[in-house]
């Protein structure tokens, strides 16, 4: 089974979770690279990232072909080459689901983030500006919590490679590389200021 992890009213591992004696196996595919981990251990023969391209469909069908073929189950080791293999060079990526189809872009060129209604616009240091099908909630589950941080309900910011500085001076906001000044939230600030302060 070809299985998509975010799909509406129930996700990819819920769905598994209701077949008591699974008897088929499961490729997942999803446009947040950050699933990995939880698709392999949900035993999955591989994990696609959107868009995907036919040659990772092609090595995927080929493991398919080799687990079924050779009816024999896979070692940790095993799983752990597939987990490396999925994600190697992709955690500083992601996939924007647009009205258009997807674009795939570095999180070292995503300044920050800002709700729009059940929208996301992501702003780009080209000065560019997308806008993404997925509401904020979305990003904030699935993005390396390592580079961004939610400052404000509307807000998610770059703060490894695009805060500038922080300022009191107009209320509490983070300056970002782009100019903007981005509002931090009363109930976000300990936090933030614990996350800066590691730098």
């Amino acid at each position: 089974m070809f299985l998509d992890i975010a799909m509406p009213k129930e996700d990819g591992f819920s769905l598994l979770k209701s077949y008591e004696n699974r008897d088929f196996s499961v490729v997942f595919t999803t446009a947040y690279n950050e699933y990995a981990l939880k698709a392999f251990k949900e035993n999955a023969i591989d994990y696609l990232e959107k868009p995907i391209s036919i040659d990772d469909l092609q090595k995927a069908v080929q493991k398919v072909l080799k687990v079924h073929g050779s009816n024999e189950q896979r070692t940790p080791a095993e799983l752990s080459d597939l987990l490396d293999e999925a994600t190697e060079g992709k955690n500083d990526r992601i996939s924007i689901p647009t009205r258009d189809g997807y674009i795939i872009i570095r999180n070292t060129d995503i300044i920050h983030l800002e709700a729009s209604d059940n929208y996301t616009m992501i702003y780009l240091i080209d000065g560019s500006r997308h806008l993404s099908s997925k509401n904020i909630k979305v990003y904030e589950e699935n993005l390396n919590q390592e580079v961004f941080f939610r400052t404000h309900k509307s807000h998610i910011i770059n703060v490894e490679h695009h805060l500038k500085e922080f300022s009191r001076s107009e209320g509490n906001m983070a300056v970002l590389t782009n100019g903007i000044n981005v509002p931090i939230a009363r109930r976000k600030m300990s936090n933030f200021l614990s996350r800066i302060n590691t730098f």
